[in-house]
């Protein structure tokens, strides 16, 4: 190794907010940021907001056990804008 090279070595670790049926815990209560992604995304994609609203939430539960929560929304929205990105494509192929 050079001397300007760093090594790297990740460790998985259980955090413990996996249960036994592989789910992480209930969406946090700071999740306030989905109503206005919702909408957002409602007006931009023409999507149900109930549907934006149910996938937003199971994003926001997949990162329930993250150390860091400050870029959460970030993430979330981030997601769901690629997933109803590649939907409207989808769909405007012939």
């Amino acid at each position: 190794m050079r001397k300007d090279e760093v090594a790297v070595t990740i460790t998985a670790q259980d955090d413990g907010m996996l249960h036994r049926t592989g789910r992480r815990a209930a969406v946090p209560r700071n999740a306030a940021f989905v109503e206005s992604l919702v909408e957002r995304l409602h007006i931009e994609f023409g999507v149900d907001r109930d549907q934006v609203r149910a996938l937003a939430t199971e994003v926001v539960a997949g990162f329930a056990g993250a150390r860091v929560q400050n870029f959460v929304p970030i993430l979330v929205e981030k997601a769901l804008r690629q997933t109803y990105r590649a939907h409207s494509s989808a769909v405007a192929l012939p």
